[in-house]
């Protein structure tokens, strides 16, 4: 009878470690599920800030090459000057 009595209290204890490791395992999908949806957000939000940045490069680009280019620093006439295309920061619109 002893050796029956050793054997639940092994059986009793494997129950409570797989009811831990259940439990855990639950938690732990949580936790890769709520990471998951933290990593599609920042997916999303990279997406748009090179969007975003693209945009000013261009208008930087644009920018520098207007003031690079106007009868003010070259021996072009005034009538040569380029008017801008669009306003800067234009992607706010």
């Amino acid at each position: 009878m002893a050796g029956g009595h050793y054997g639940k209290s092994v059986y009793d204890e494997l129950v409570k470690v797989m009811a831990r490791l259940d439990f855990m395992k639950k938690e732990t999908d949580q936790k890769i599920s709520g990471l998951n949806n933290e990593i599609s957000d920042l997916k999303k939000e990279n997406k748009k800030l090179r969007k975003e940045n693209e945009l000013l490069t261009e208008d930087n680009t644009r920018l520098r090459n207007l003031l690079n280019h106007d009868s003010s620093n070259t021996s072009q006439p005034p009538s040569s000057d380029q008017k801008p295309s669009r306003l800067a920061n234009s992607y706010n619109d």
